[in-house]
């Protein structure tokens, strides 16, 4: 957070502020939720069948995989190990993946 408000020439409560009045959250929410649904996206690629959900949590900088699957949760209703499971499962079987209700 530093690094971003000496980019930006402000102070950090002026980033807060400004996060907290554009998007209704503090900027490491923010970052948090941006590298969940990265998280989420890795998931449902196709070509991710030989890929844990660990490896992608810890590519994007998940390091306590309780609290990475608690917030996870939280944010889309499903562990992660079940979107990886629904989307490995369509895959082998050819099908469309396009109707899974929890999308991102």
């Amino acid at each position: 957070m530093q690094e971003l408000c000496e980019k930006l020439y402000v102070s950090q409560r002026t980033l807060r502020y400004a996060f907290q009045e554009c998007l209704g959250m503090s900027p490491m929410t923010y970052l948090k939720t941006q590298r969940l649904k990265q998280v989420r996206r890795q998931l449902k690629a196709p070509d991710q069948n030989q890929t844990t959900v660990t490896d992608i949590a810890i590519q994007y900088g998940f390091w306590h995989m309780g609290q990475f699957a608690q917030d996870y949760r939280k944010m889309f209703g499903e562990r992660p190990s079940e979107t990886l499971r629904y989307y490995q499962r369509n895959v082998e079987r050819g099908g469309s993946i396009q109707n899974h209700a929890l999308t991102v």
